[in-house]
């Protein structure tokens, strides 16, 4: 989603990720030893399926992401105490992720000390791999996903009031009228489910990432709430050949790109709700 300087934005979950050649997979066995670097701040460990990673390609209109199947046998997942903060480590990938928790007691902690705990942890790991000789990070893509989950109760209540939130539903804001063979029938918006892209391109007009949002209904299981879920994705090459700042240089720029359109997407009830 990007924050775009809003105080209270309703994000459940931010993942700052990053996709490089695979480590040396006779050695990957070894991955499970950085838990002893970081298990003071993450005591709680997990095993999970291997995550496949989307590759964007700006040449080819016909495939525009490429999906690269993990080579890794599985991926570990190291959490705080409360499970809300999570380090995932596999032989091709590693990422962070803050996740809010069903009690919601954590605050948000924002996008800058996030990245600085991923730069951090990205160094401590490169660091781990190499001294044990799995290899080094050559990073290929990276990617920043923001998590929304819209529920207020002052401008969204069931699944029509989308029309409050997006512009792209407040359009249909008004029943439409229409007389068909005698009869007075009416057309009324009822839910928002879409997805659409956006193409990022630096000074020279040059392809450098791709920006994808998805926005879909859900009923909460714990409330049976109605809810929309919004997944805001930023994904591309690092912005420069350095394994970690460039990285780093995307997630920043990737933040200032999400800000903007979601800034754009939602109408002006909704800004002044979360600003």
């Amino acid at each position: 989603m990007g924050e775009h300087h809003l105080t209270h934005p309703p994000v459940q979950e931010l993942v700052l990720s990053v996709y490089f050649e695979r480590l040396d997979p006779s050695k990957e066995i070894l991955l499970p030893k950085f838990w002893d670097i970081v298990r003071g701040d993450y005591p709680v460990t997990s095993i999970k399926n291997p995550r496949a990673f989307i590759v964007e390609s700006f040449d080819n209109v016909i495939e525009p992401q490429k999906i690269l199947q993990p080579a890794s046998p599985c991926r570990f997942w190291l959490m705080n105490e409360s499970k809300t903060r999570v380090i995932q480590v596999q032989g091709d990938g590693f990422a962070i992720n803050w996740m809010r928790n069903d009690q919601g007691d954590e605050m948000y902690p924002r996008f800058e000390p996030m990245l600085e705990s991923f730069k951090d942890l990205l160094v401590k790991f490169r660091e781990f791999v190499k001294t044990n000789g799995i290899g080094d990070i050559r990073t290929i893509q990276c990617e920043t996903e923001y998590v929304s989950r819209i529920l207020e109760k002052n401008i969204f209540k069931e699944f029509s009031d989308a029309k409050s939130v997006f512009k792209i539903a407040a359009v249909f804001d008004n029943e439409m009228q229409v007389d068909t063979d005698h009869f007075a029938d009416s057309i009324c918006f009822e839910v928002l489910q879409t997805n659409f892209s956006f193409l990022v391109r630096d000074s020279e007009s040059k392809p450098i990432a791709r920006i994808t949002t998805q926005i879909n209904p859900a009923i909460l299981a714990s409330s049976r709430e109605q809810a929309l879920i919004v997944n805001n994705v930023a994904r591309g090459a690092p912005l420069s050949d350095h394994p970690i700042d460039g990285a780093v240089s995307f997630f920043r720029r990737a933040n200032k790109w999400l800000g903007r359109v979601f800034r754009e997407s939602i109408t002006e009830e909704a800004h002044n709700l979360w600003e």
